[in-house]
């Protein structure tokens, strides 16, 4: 019966990209889809651009049988999870990475609900299926992971994703964030407009602490925090040596956040847009639009081209042309007249887009507007890519291949953008424009001066632009002070920086700079299978990497075996006690002839008399049920389908509202089938 609920769903989850974990039940007779959702606890410790995040939840088995169930999270792409905890009882464990496939979802091949979820996480989603989950038994996990956040011009952005309203509908008991960060630089400042209520604990020049936490809460959005770094060309350096292996180290290189015209190298720049019948709509509209603003910053020492492609590229003009008033007049002119059908090649358009430049002297750039699911082959256009050109790939939709864009940026000098179809179109394309239209050197060289680095990411140097960041990451053998040099060809001609860097020779566990690197190592190994196929040894190297480092790749899951004991996982008493009462939830609901009110009743009920009240659609009162003796707290109240004579009613749509002589509460739709 609970998969009446499908059409409805489908409709709602399909336009969610990341939310929340969910536990899926492995018994067909469970009331309800999904075990319900009490608690999540976010904690985010943010030093410099890289973020730790350690998720906190639990689940509660309001069914009165013991049952199985798989929990299932959507990481973000971009993101590697480095441990999972789970409890039993008061006991907590710690799951085992292995080689082998992730647990499937119940109901996996038979479409319904957990064809959604699979849908729902995405193919970087964790799975994990937990066992013997007994009557009101609290389920908690907590899960570490670790990625970058998003920079534009010193903001810097942390996302979480919260949304699970498509899957839940009603409120968790309790919602809260812990979120710090450690910069070398000045925050200047600091907002999280998703979610206003928040308290900033602690704040200095290089320091900040916030918390927020909401009782009785939708997870109707994502989480969102943003501050801002200040701060002119400069430099963040990680190192730690480590028992029996080689140290790791990670090196952001930040250049301004802003530079005006006369510091930013001349552009020569193709833009390339993607008229597929999947760009239909908006989001050809949205691009078209973001790219006439685009035209505007070029000045005249700047050359453009426009090229459309689909199934195959058509180009604007046969070459590189002045930007002058009347040439980007053109230009519009000819974006205007774009209409989207057919299919996307997008490796056409970039081969026509490289035939362009003819000279590495310049800032040479392709930005590519894209549906995200052109096949391409990476290295083959890097080969083809002999002046050095820079490709931003734009990647607008729910469904893109995120391994062939991030290899053909990669390893092009370029960064990916990656937009859904809820995203303000003009506005993030815009930003990155902003970057693109800043180059302030290219044909960049690195040299760390030290004979015993070695694996360095990435592979090819990016280009360095005001307002962007660069991440270098790498191995090395012995402590030691040097000094890394950096040239590039800039506005003046070849400019050179040296940064005094320390490599460590303390040894400790696993930290930052291990994390950065074996994630980039991961990523590129996991590209190459994907686009050029499984071989033996890229297969073992993944998986050896993955399982020293535990973090989890293609190869590898995480198992409950409930026999690995840690201390941790120690929040019992995290739920704070709502004020007001309110209905929560009726499951099952489609219903035949019973369903279970779940109820919260806050601590300012006292003795006030209250009751649940169940009226038909003309508002006629069917059923009543005194809830007066309940204590605060949450109570699951079972109600049978019948009259206040006790006669079965009729299938329909029924009401319930609670009620008292000082308090009405939003109605809950019920649906009876006979």
């Amino acid at each position: 019966m609970k998969y009446l609920r499908l059409l409805v769903l489908t409709s709602m989850i399909l336009s969610s990209v990341f939310a929340d974990g969910l536990l899926l039940p492995n018994d067909e007779n469970y009331p309800t889809d999904f075990l319900r959702h009490r608690a999540t606890i976010i904690d985010v410790e943010i030093e410099e651009l890289y973020a730790t995040t350690v998720v906190y939840q639990e689940f509660v088995n309001d069914w009165y049988e013991t049952t199985d169930a798989v929990w299932s999270f959507p990481l973000p792409h971009d993101a590697r999870s480095i441990q999972l905890l789970y409890t039993r009882h008061d006991t907590t464990f710690r799951a085992v990475l292995l080689e082998s496939s992730q647990s499937t979802n119940p109901g996996t091949g038979q479409g319904g609900v957990a064809a959604l979820v699979n849908n729902y996480i995405g193919v970087n989603g964790l799975k994990l299926q937990l066992s013997g989950i007994e009557p009101g038994a609290v389920q908690k996990i907590e899960l570490s992971y670790v990625s970058l956040l998003d920079f534009f011009q010193g903001e810097c952005r942390y996302r979480y994703p919260l949304e699970t309203i498509d899957f839940t509908g009603y409120p968790v008991e309790h919602l809260q964030l812990n979120l710090s960060v450690n910069s070398s630089h000045d925050i200047s400042g600091f907002e999280m407009e998703t979610h206003p209520a928040y308290e900033t604990i602690s704040t200095d020049e290089n320091y900040l602490e916030v918390e927020m936490s909401e009782p009785m809460t939708y997870l109707n959005r994502d989480l969102e925090f943003t501050f801002n770094l200040d701060g002119g060309f400069g430099r963040d350096f990680f190192s730690a040596l480590h028992e029996d292996v080689d140290g790791h180290f990670a090196f952001f290189l930040t250049p301004p956040n802003i530079t005006n015209q006369t510091e930013n190298l001349n552009r020569r720049i193709v833009f390339l847009l993607s008229t597929s019948s999947t760009m239909l709509g908006f989001k050809l509209e949205a691009s078209v639009a973001a790219l006439k603003l685009a035209l505007d910053e070029l000045n005249e020492d700047d050359s453009f081209n426009v090229i459309s492609y689909s199934y195959w590229a058509s180009e604007w003009r046969t070459e590189l042309t002045q930007a002058t008033a009347a040439n980007i007049a053109s230009a519009k002119t000819y974006l205007d007249g774009l209409t989207a059908s057919g299919g996307s090649d997008l490796e056409e358009g970039l081969v026509v887009g490289l035939d362009q430049f003819l000279s590495s002297d310049y800032h040479n750039a392709i930005v590519a507007f894209t549906d995200g699911r052109s096949p391409l082959d990476p290295i083959a256009l890097a080969e083809e890519n002999t002046h050095n050109t820079a490709i931003f790939p734009i990647a607008i939709g729910n469904k893109v291949d995120h391994t062939r864009l991030d290899m053909t940026a990669r390893l092009n000098r370029g960064f990916v953008t990656y937009l859904d179809e809820e995203s303000n179109l003009v506005e993030e394309i815009g930003r990155v424009f902003q970057i693109v239209n800043r180059p302030i050197f290219n044909n960049v060289v690195i040299d760390f001066n030290k004979d015993d680095v070695h694996d360095v990411f990435p592979e090819v140097n990016p280009n360095t632009y005001s307002g962007s960041y660069s991440l270098y990451s790498g191995r090395y053998q012995t402590p030691g002070t040097t000094s890394l040099d950096y040239w590039g060809d800039g506005i003046v001609g070849t400019q050179q920086y040296g940064f005094s860097l320390d490599f460590d020779s303390d040894t400790s566990e696993w930290d930052l700079a291990a994390y950065l690197w074996a994630k980039q190592a991961l990523d590129n190994l996991e590209q190459q299978i994907n686009i050029y196929g499984e071989t033996p040894a890229l297969k073992d190297s993944t998986i050896a990497l993955s399982l020293r480092y535990q973090l989890r790749c293609r190869y590898t899951a995480y198992f409950a075996d409930y026999e690995d004991i840690v201390i941790g996982i120690d929040t019992d008493d995290v739920i704070q006690q709502p004020h007001s009462s309110s209905l929560v939830m009726a499951f099952p609901n489609p219903f035949n002839p019973r369903t279970t009110f779940q109820i919260m009743i806050g601590e300012n009920q006292g003795e006030n008399p209250l009751v649940l009240n169940i009226y038909d659609i003309r508002g006629r009162l069917v059923g009543s049920i005194d809830l007066s003796h309940l204590t605060p707290g949450v109570h699951n109240i079972s109600w049978l389908a019948t009259d206040l004579n006790g006669v079965g009613l009729s299938s329909g749509v029924y009401f319930a509202v609670l009620e008292s002589s000082e308090f009405h509460g939003k109605a809950l739709k019920l649906l009876l089938l006979r």
